[in-house]
């Protein structure tokens, strides 16, 4: 791989420090990130996610521009390891859990799409965020002065009785699947959120068509951290259907 150099040079973006040494696989992504977002600022052509570099020109820009672009970079395609992949995870748990929920999914995969929501919801695969109060309030009855460090419990939230029926059993045909707070609310709401929810829906659809069951074998090891909801280990046994497992053996 090519090292990327980047620095700031009277407020223009410019290839001066390597670091094109990343071992690991995000920050590999994060350079071919960097690669292009600053091929874009100091470019000869314009972008019109970003806004940045105009056709013929050398565009000297501030550079925070260019660190918002790789925040929204990040936030797309790295935010989502974690917690897309503990939800996959977790739904396997969950069904493993409400096996009626598993045999109402098996009958009817039309299901999926309600399930999704339900599994982001049930999961939270980040227990909470930490923000700092821009004005005094009361909330609850709870004063908060202007400057308060403020931590939303986002799975509390997502247990709460009084807003959600049943909270702590997994409905997978739920009437209002979607009212949770997993991908937080408000100009913080999470901007994978649809990528996240689709990426859980071809997953399952493609586990229904070729398992009928996805069994759980132990209990599975949970992550160490205290905002990541997640598994580092979850055993499981995969049985696939009769008809798909006969034709797989007739390929081979």
């Amino acid at each position: 791989m090519s090292a990327i150099k980047v620095a700031v040079v009277n407020g223009a973006a410019h290839r001066i420090i390597d670091v094109g040494i990343v071992k690991n696989q995000g920050g590999r992504l994060t350079a071919q990130f960097n690669h292009h977002t600053f091929d874009r600022i100091g470019g000869q052509f314009g972008d019109p996610l970003t806004g940045t570099g105009r056709a013929g020109k050398r565009n000297h820009i501030d550079f925070r521009m260019g660190g918002q672009c790789l925040t929204h970079h990040r936030a797309q395609a790295g935010n989502n390891i974690d917690t897309t992949r503990n939800s996959i995870s977790g739904s396997t748990l969950f069904l493993n859990q409400f096996p009626e929920q598993y045999k109402k999914l098996n009958e009817n995969p039309e299901l999926i799409e309600t399930m999704v929501p339900e599994i982001i919801r049930f999961q939270t695969p980040l227990s909470h965020m930490r923000r700092m109060a821009t004005k005094d309030t009361v909330l609850a009855g709870k004063e908060i002065k202007a400057g308060d460090k403020v931590v939303m419990w986002f799975v509390s939230g997502n247990r709460d009785e009084e807003v959600i029926e049943k909270p702590y059993e997994f409905i997978i045909d739920r009437d209002r699947p979607r009212h949770h707070l997993s991908f937080g609310m408000g100009i913080h709401r999470c901007m994978g959120n649809r990528l996240a929810e689709m990426q859980l829906r071809v997953v399952w659809e493609e586990i229904l068509k070729r398992f009928k069951n996805v069994e759980v074998m132990g209990d599975p090891v949970r992550t160490n951290s205290n905002i990541i909801k997640g598994y580092s280990q979850m055993p499981v046994q995969v049985h696939p259907h009769y008809c798909h497992a006969i034709a797989s053996s007739v390929q081979q």
